[in-house]
Parts: structure tokens; sequence; C-alpha cells
């Protein structure tokens, strides 16, 4: 029965570390589907098993040392996943807590309702043990799936105070548990105190998991809001610019109907230089309104126009090639990007004072993919002094939105966001999939 158990045990090792993986991968938005991702997966599964049975055989329970756990898991997070640091050291952390929350509960209950101590309990060989490891290991799996079914596909996204505070809490009810457990196999002796503490413990975790989903929805919902108000402002921009131009037409024919009489004057009496002059004049007026761009989109092209037609007036030198094709995006979010691509490009020029100040857009239609590239002149290396593009007006609690609003966006397409620098030079490149 003894060796039975010693195997079975090596075979839930494996199970545990396979279904504890998959949680701390999944939960930072993991790809499996690539076959050497499996494999890597696969690879990490493995060594958390040895890991587990190595601490099995050398200490009667980990307590303590169960941030060794964290450790391997926070690693395993650095070599794998591409998320922060703090997600990286969170998840680790929570994938431990749910698995010692889990063992300690079991403990706990046997003890107190068979009234075994607990070196009897972790010593024993017995079908009841066999029966409550395979228990608790179905149990877990099944909370790592609310887990990860409450914090969704696009995963929890906090800013670093945020992770810092959730991280502690974790870490302190982690270490609380670990010790309670650790005193209580040193001492041989748990009651019913103990066990009640511990569930405190847990109960504090989890209060706090919830409060992090909480504020994640909160904060979510907030951008949400922010980006529909600043959808909402490119279509009245849509709007005003469209009754503006319509005024500057109707204009431009009146005044046109003037130059040709004037002109037509001046000709017949013989003044050329003067007509010359005059149609000079009014060349310049009417470039001012200028189709600089045309995406063959009418909403687009009204607010794309309006922003460089300001840029052109305010001395920046406006360079545009762009692809009509643009299908598969919705025109709300091709404004939204492009007008808060332009804004920033346009401020950062006007940042230059007297430098030669130049934008360039280039947008691309290739296969699937949507490319839009905004090249700007930069005072200086914004990604060295302002690493996550932070708005820098002096009322940054109705500004800062743009980066965010892009990368939104992006995200929605399965796109990407690129931010680079050589020297003045500042580029800005976003790919969408348009494709189905």
């Amino acid at each position: 029965m003894e060796i039975f158990v010693k195997i079975f045990e090596i075979l839930i090792n494996i199970f545990e570390a396979f279904i504890s993986t998959r949680f701390l991968l999944k939960f930072q938005g993991y790809n499996f589907t690539l076959t050497s991702a499996k494999l890597k997966f696969v690879y990490a599964s493995l060594g958390y098993a040895a890991l587990t049975t190595v601490l099995n055989y050398t200490v009667p329970y980990d307590g303590v040392l169960g941030f060794l756990y964290v450790a391997y898991f926070f690693v395993i997070s650095l070599l794998l996943v591409e998320s922060k640091i703090s997600v990286k050291f969170f998840a680790a952390l929570l994938d431990n807590l749910v698995a010692m929350a889990v063992a300690t509960a079991f403990l706990g209950i046997m003890s107190v309702t068979f009234k075994d101590t607990l070196s009897e309990i972790i010593g024993a060989a017995s079908w009841t043990r066999v029966a409550s490891i395979t228990l608790a290991q179905l149990i877990k799996m099944f909370i790592y799936d609310i887990i990860l079914r409450a914090v969704g596909k696009s995963g929890l996204k906090l800013g670093k105070k945020g992770w810092t505070l959730v991280s502690s809490v974790l870490g302190i009810s982690f270490v609380s548990i670990a010790l309670v457990q650790t005193s209580a196999i040193i001492t041989n002796s748990y009651s019913v105190l103990l066990f009640a503490a511990e569930l405190c413990s847990m109960a504090v975790a989890a209060v706090c998991f919830y409060m992090t989903i909480l504020l994640n929805k909160s904060q979510r919902e907030s951008e949400r809001l922010r980006l529909a108000a600043q959808q909402e402002e490119f279509r009245a921009q849509y709007a005003q610019n469209v009754k503006k131009q319509y005024e500057e037409i109707s204009r431009v024919r009146h005044d046109m109907k003037q130059t040709h009489s004037v002109v037509m004057s001046l000709l017949m009496e013989a003044k050329a230089d003067e007509a010359i002059e005059y149609m000079q004049r009014a060349a310049r007026k009417i470039s001012e309104f200028d189709v600089i761009i045309d995406v063959g989109n009418d909403f687009v092209n009204a607010i794309l126009n309006a922003k460089l037609s300001e840029a052109k007036r305010v001395g920046i030198m406006v360079l545009c090639s762009a692809d009509k094709n643009a299908a598969g995006i919705d025109e709300v979010d091709l404004c939204n990007l492009l007008g808060n691509l332009l804004d920033n490009a346009i401020e950062a020029c006007e940042k230059c004072g007297g430098k030669q100040r130049i934008i360039e857009i280039k947008l691309r239609a290739r296969d699937d993919k949507y490319i839009l590239e905004v090249e700007n002149t930069a005072p200086e290396n914004a990604l060295e002094s302002n690493k996550l593009l932070a708005t820098t007006k002096d009322d940054a609690s109705r500004h800062g939105y743009g980066v965010k609003s892009i990368k939104s966006i992006a995200e929605k397409y399965n796109g990407i966001v690129d931010f680079s620098q050589d020297g003045e030079r500042f580029r800005s490149t976003v790919v969408l999939s348009v494709g189905e």
C-alpha cells in the first residue's frame, strides 16, 4: 500500500504541475496554439513536478518554502510570457496561494474531523489520503477555471500602485497561512482556532482578489466611456468640418466669380502683371483648403484634411501617401486612430521651435493588413524622457488618452502598435488585421 501511495503521489504531483502551470500561463494570455509553445508548457510543468517531488521528500510540509514555487513560476513567466513584471509576480503568487489554501483547508478539515495530528495525516499511507489528494487537485483545478473566467480573455489591467497593493495583500495572506501551518507541524498540534485563523486569511485573499476584479472592471468601463466620448468628439468635429467645407466651397465659388470679373477687367485694361498677382493671391487662399489626403471615405477625409490643413497653417510641412482601400475598418475607429496620431504629431512639431517641421503619413493596405505610419519631427527622444508617452499637458486628468485609444483600437483589430525614434524623427506605426 505504501509503495502504491508514493507512486500515486508522484503522478498527482505531475497532474498538479500541469494544471498549475496551465493556470499561470493562461492568466497572462499565453498562446498555446504553436507546437513550440506547447512543448515549452510541458517542460515547465515537468520542472514544477520535479521541484514538488523533491520538496515532498525533503520536508514534511512546504510552509514558507512555498516561496520556492512562487520563484519558479516567476522565472517561468519571465522566460515564456510577454507581460509586465508586476503581472508575472502576481500570477505566480496567486497560483501558489490557491494551491496552499486548498491543501491547508483539506489538512484542517481532516485534522478537525478525524482528530488526527498533522504528522499522522501527512505521513499516512491510506486510501483516505489518496482520495483526499485527488479531490484536492480537482477542486484546485475548478478554482483555477473560476478565476480565469472571472478575469476574462483580456486579463487584469491595473496600474503600478494597484498591482503593488494587491500583491502585498496576497503575499501577507500567503505568509500567514504558511506560518500557521509550519507552527502546527512543528508543535504537532492543530486546533479549531488555528483552522479558523487560516480560513480568515484565505477569506482576506479571496475578498482582495474579488475587489481587484471589480477595480479592473471599473477601470475598463471608465476607459471605455472616455474612448466613447472621444469618438463622439470626432463625430462632432466631422459635422463641423463638413459644414465648414461646404461654407468654404460656397465662398470660393462666389470669390471665383468675383476673381473672374476682376481679372477680365485688368486684362482688358492691359494690366497683365496686376492680373497675375491677383490670381496668385486667389490661388493661395484656395490652397488653404486643399484636399491633402483621400482615403476613399468622406467621414475620415473630413477629419484628416482639417487636421492637416491646421498643420500647414502653423508652418508644418505635410507629406502624404494613402491607399484608398480601408475596407474592414470602422470609420469611427479609423478617425479616432488617425486623429490621435496626428494630434500627437502636430503637438510634437510645435515644440520644435525654428527647426524644420515635417509630418509624413503613409497608409498602406497589404493583403489582410492595414498599416498606418506617421513620422514627425520631435524636439527630443520622447521614448527616453517619457517611456509611457504620458500627456505633458497641464490638465492631465482631461488628457492622456491618446496613446491608450490607439492601443485599444489596435487590440480590437488584433493589431500591434510600435513607437520609435531616430534622432529628431519620431515614428508611430500601427498594423491592423482586417482579414477574417
